[in-house]
């Protein structure tokens, strides 16, 4: 276990770096059993950085290290987490991740061992947005295919596909956006009140369907008078009235 702290003292109101002081460091488990007690001098930043062999253990919960000087204790807290890595990776390849409604959204499942070798002829279940669940298995390289129609989906949403390898408890979750319109444009001005008569600013945005900035040309019009003006990198296409 490696450890890693930065200590700071209150005098005369302000924070202080006390840069080469001894303090006594005590590490406890979420259970409250001491893990480590050893003294440690600061480094030149008001830092101390310890390593021990012993560790929190694998239960979960907060542990904490309590800095000890003649002035008083000091104490922080991190949380520990049991981590496994599995022997599969699993994620989805997609070419995009905004369709538009009537396009088929294509993504292959890819499977391979943490070394990077294919995990060939192994089942595949894939949940799609749609209801429906597709199940195969994976080929040489492999990959599993999948397509999904949109034409039947009438609103701008979200649509998630989930897959797992029912034998090996490993799953991965891809998500896309299914929009309807190219873009939109948001209209701001700088203030919400203008006296009659006085010149104001006119500011279009236009976004993306992940609300992104995106270029395009865009026109305004007022009763007076109509403007057209490219729209930047950034979506803005500025205009005065």
């Amino acid at each position: 276990m490696a450890l890693r702290g930065v200590v700071r003292e209150a005098k005369e109101g302000q924070y202080s770096n006390p840069s080469g002081e001894s303090y006594r460091l005590e590490v406890y488990d979420s259970r409250g059993r001491l893990l480590v007690a050893r003294p440690t001098k600061l480094s030149e930043f008001g830092t101390f950085h310890e390593a021990s062999g012993s560790t929190p253990g694998p239960g979960r919960g907060l542990s904490g290290p309590v800095i000890q000087a003649g002035a008083g204790d000091f104490a922080g807290a991190f949380e520990v987490q049991s981590y496994k890595l599995e022997k599969i990776d699993l994620d989805f390849d997609l070419a995009k991740s905004v369709y538009y409604r009537g396009e088929t959204i294509k993504a292959d499942l890819i499977a391979k061992y943490q070394y990077g070798s294919p995990v060939v002829g192994r089942p595949v279940e894939v949940a799609l947005p749609d209801g429906r669940t597709v199940r195969g298995v994976t080929d040489p390289a492999g990959k599993f295919h999948v397509e999904v129609a949109t034409d039947g989906f009438a609103e701008e949403q979200a649509l998630r596909l989930v897959a797992r390898l029912p034998g090996d408890n490993v799953a991965a979750v891809a998500g896309v956006m299914l929009a309807i319109k190219g873009f939109r444009i948001d209209l701001s001005t700088t203030r919400t009140v203008y006296l009659d008569g006085e010149t104001f600013a006119l500011n279009a945005t236009t976004l993306d369907a992940q609300g992104k900035p995106t270029a395009a040309s865009c026109g305004s019009r007022s009763s007076s008078r109509s403007t057209r003006a490219a729209g930047s990198p950034s979506g803005r296409c500025p205009n005065m009235y």
